[in-house]
């Protein structure tokens, strides 16, 4: 059976050493996504989950791994970190540095991400180049209507990002939205000369679902989420370009069972898991 890239999940975080349970390697059976994204620590962290993704990457999964740092890091000491990661997972995707700086790292200014990302860039480069080793960068997602615009901010990294696109690399964003607004999709707001070069690089939408905050309608989400980023079995459908779609709300940012769109609290699927694999991305 075929692994479609764009019919993603992103992994529950699994803090606390805190590992996937057995109810949720069965949703994931069911769901056989084409991608996923995941924390670093859970690839480092869980062998049975490392052992899981390393086969089925070899069935054609994509794998997005995002390095975790609770403060800003300095750039040589994170490029030295995803070098040694890399040599142990070679298999991963696609590499994404840092999580939406611009709400992360108190206090950060346009000109900080951009070189830090330029810095992070350069530092890396320097594996490729003196060990051979291979690996993808994604330019790092941003959160959505911060006191830092987005909007702005992706002008402003302009430098940086095409750094990341020139050599190879893609971009990662984030997309969660407004029930109310189903047709606001935040790559149509990233400047023109960035919204046209995504048909031409790897590009990931790293976290995505309803807005924090507004309810998850179990029955109403599948549907939604199709109908927003498209059906597989209607091509042309959707409104995306990215390559590769992993919305949380298909697993929970929190690890409670409580919190899961994907399962009820025995482990049974919901209907948004039937919904996403037979007509998803």
């Amino acid at each position: 059976m075929d692994r479609l890239p764009k019919s993603g999940i992103h992994l529950p975080h699994t803090a606390n050493n805190r590992v996937l349970t057995p109810f949720e390697y069965e949703a994931l059976g069911l769901l056989w996504p084409g991608s996923v994204s995941l924390l670093d620590y859970q690839l480092t962290g869980d062998a049975q989950l490392e052992r899981w993704l390393r086969r089925r990457a070899q069935d054609g999964l994509q794998v997005y791994v995002r390095l975790y740092a609770a403060v800003k890091p300095d750039p040589a000491q994170h490029a030295a970190r995803l070098a040694d990661i890399v040599r142990h997972y070679p298999y991963a995707t696609g590499w994404l540095p840092a999580n939406e700086p611009n709400i992360e790292w108190p206090g950060e200014t346009a000109e900080g991400i951009n070189q830090w990302c330029t810095d992070f860039w350069y530092n890396a480069n320097y594996y490729r180049v003196t060990e051979g080793l291979r690996f993808r960068l994604y330019w790092p997602p941003i959160a959505q209507d911060a006191p830092l615009s987005h909007t702005a901010l992706w002008n402003s990294c302009a430098s940086s990002i095409n750094l990341f696109l020139d050599s190879g690399g893609g971009i990662a964003w984030h997309d969660y939205y407004d029930p109310a607004q189903p047709l606001r999709m935040l790559e149509q707001e990233m400047p023109g000369w960035l919204h046209d070069r995504l048909p031409f690089v790897p590009t990931l939408i790293h976290e995505c679902g309803r807005k924090p905050g507004i309810p998850a309608d179990f029955l109403a989400l599948g549907p939604e989420l199709i109908n927003r980023y498209g059906n597989h079995n209607m091509p042309g459908s959707g409104h995306t370009v990215a390559d590769a779609i992993t919305p949380w709300l298909l697993s929970d940012s929190s690890g409670a069972f409580d919190g899961h769109a994907w399962q009820d609290q025995e482990g049974g699927f919901r209907q948004v898991c039937f919904d996403w694999r037979a007509f998803g991305p």
